[in-house]
C-alpha cells in the first residue's frame, strides 16, 4: 500500500511539473501585442523578435547643430559635424586658386615693370603733377600708348581679385566657381569703366567740352593704372598672408582705395571748377547722371544681392 501511494504521489508531482513548464512556455509565445523591452544592462543588445508588431525603442540620434539651442552650439564638435564652406568648394581648392591668381598677378606686375619702366615713371609723374599729366596727354598724338593699356588691364584683374577676396572674407559668395567669380568681378569692373569712358566721349561730342572731358578721362586711366599696382600687393597679403597680415591688408585696402579716389576727386575738381562756375546746371546734371547714379545703382545691387 505504501508503495502504491508513493507511486501515485510521484506521478501527480510529475504532472504538476509538466503543466507548469507548459504554462511558462505559452507565456513566452509570439503575442502580436508584446512590447520588446530593452535589457537593463546598457551593454546588452535589444531583444530580437520576428513579430512585426513589436515596439523596439531606437537609439537616440544627435541633432544637427542648427537645431540645437544657442547655448548648445558648442556641442557640434562632440557630435562630429563638419561645417562645409559657404562657397561649396573645399578650403584646399580655394587656397590653390588664391595661390595661382596671386602668382599670375605678381608675374604680370613684374613683367610690366621690367618692360615698361619708363612708361611707369611717366605715370607716376602724371599722378603727382597736373602739368605732367597734361604733357603726357599731349604726347599721345596717335592715341593712348599700348603700354598704358596693359597697366589698365592689370588694374581690372587685380581689382576683380580684390573684390573676390572681400566677398570671401564676408562670406558673400556667388553660386560660381572661384575662377568664374574672379572673372565675373573683373569684367564687371571693366564694363563699369568702359561705359563711363564712352559716356565722357559722347558728352564731349555733343557739347563743346571735349578738351576737359578727354583730360578727365585720361586722369581716371592714370590713377587706375597706379591703383592696380597697389592692389596687386594688397591682394597677395590678403590671399596668402597669416591672419594678422590679412587684417592689416584688409584695412589698407579700404584706406588706400579711399585715399586714391579722394585725391582723384581733388585733382579732377580743378579741371571741372571753371565749367561748374559758368554752367552750374549742366555740371549738376552731369554729376548726377554720370558720377552719382552709377554708384547708387551699384549700391542697390550689392544690398539686394546680400539680402
Amino acid at each position: 500500500m505504501m508503495g502504491a501511494a508513493y507511486t501515485r504521489f510521484s506521478l501527480l508531482g510529475l504532472w504538476v511539473f509538466l503543466f507548469q513548464s507548459f504554462a511558462l512556455n505559452a507565456q513566452s509565445s509570439n503575442n502580436p501585442f508584446d512590447l520588446a523591452v530593452k535589457n537593463s544592462n546598457p551593454s546588452s543588445e535589444y531583444i530580437q523578435s520576428d513579430n512585426p508588431f513589436d515596439l523596439i525603442a531606437s537609439a537616440p540620434r544627435p541633432l544637427a547643430p542648427s537645431l540645437l539651442p544657442r547655448k548648445d552650439q558648442d556641442l557640434k564638435k562632440a557630435l562630429h559635424f563638419q561645417d562645409q564652406p559657404v562657397s561649396g568648394f573645399s578650403e584646399t581648392t580655394i587656397y590653390r586658386f588664391k595661390v595661382f591668381i596671386s602668382l599670375l598677378l605678381v608675374i604680370a606686375l613684374g613683367s610690366l615693370v621690367s618692360v615698361f619702366r619708363h612708361e611707369l615713371k611717366h605715370l607716376y609723374e602724371a599722378f603727382v603733377n597736373e602739368n605732367m599729366l597734361s604733357l603726357l596727354l599731349r604726347n599721345q598724338t596717335k592715341g593712348i600708348q599700348r603700354s598704358y593699356w596693359f597697366f589698365y588691364l592689370l588694374f581690372f584683374f587685380s581689382a576683380g581679385f580684390a573684390l573676390y577676396l572681400i566677398s570671401d572674407r564676408l562670406q558673400l559668395h556667388l553660386p560660381l566657381s572661384p575662377l568664374t567669380q574672379w572673372l565675373f568681378y573683373s569684367f564687371a569692373i571693366f564694363g563699369i569703366f568702359a561705359v563711363k569712358h564712352l559716356l565722357l566721349s559722347l558728352i564731349g561730342l555733343i557739347f563743346p567740352l571735349s578738351k576737359p572731358l578727354v583730360l578727365y578721362s585720361f586722369t581716371i586711366m592714370v590713377f587706375n593704372c597706379l591703383l592696380g599696382l597697389y592692389l596687386v600687393a594688397i591682394d597677395v597679403f590678403m590671399a596668402l598672408g597669416p591672419n594678422f597680415l590679412q587684417n592689416l591688408a584688409f584695412a589698407l585696402l579700404w584706406g588706400g582705395v579711399g585715399l586714391f579716389y579722394l585725391y582723384r576727386i581733388l585733382r579732377t575738381a580743378f579741371i571741372a571748377l571753371p565749367y561748374a562756375i559758368n554752367y552750374p546746371m549742366h555740371f549738376l546734371l552731369y554729376l548726377c547722371a554720370v558720377e552719382i547714379a552709377p554708384l547708387l545703382i551699384l549700391w542697390r545691387f550689392v544690398m539686394s544681392w546680400q539680402s
